[in-house]
């Protein structure tokens, strides 16, 4: 049970997305801890198309560069979500703050 004194923890993921068109900076998603699995954590395309000009074709694909036990990654659409429930004192003990990276590769092109 929580009290009013009590405050969630947040795991902060950050995504390195590696394009063939395109370098850009990583996306930084928050997810609460002990979220349950499938939660959604972000969706890298919906950043992608703020970037750059024109539409995501249909020959754009996601994947994770290495392969991750914490996290899901739709290939078409770019959604990341949990695959596990993320536990904040397993995956960080003894840091202040909770960092998570994850390596995303995108190919494909961009429409007009």
């Amino acid at each position: 049970m929580n009290s009013p004194s009590s405050f969630t923890l947040c795991l902060v993921i950050v995504i390195w997305t590696l394009s063939l068109t395109s370098a850009s900076g990583p996306l930084v998603f928050r997810v609460a801890e002990e979220a349950p699995v499938g939660t959604v954590v972000g969706v890298v395309s919906r950043h992608e198309s703020e970037e750059h000009q024109g539409p995501v074709t249909a020959d754009r694909r996601y994947r994770m560069r290495s392969t991750s036990s914490h996290f899901d990654l739709d290939r078409l659409t770019g959604l990341l979500r949990t695959a596990e429930v993320l536990d904040r004192e397993e995956l960080c003990p003894y840091e202040p703050f909770c960092e998570l990276l994850v390596d995303v590769v995108v190919t494909g092109t961009w429409g007009e």
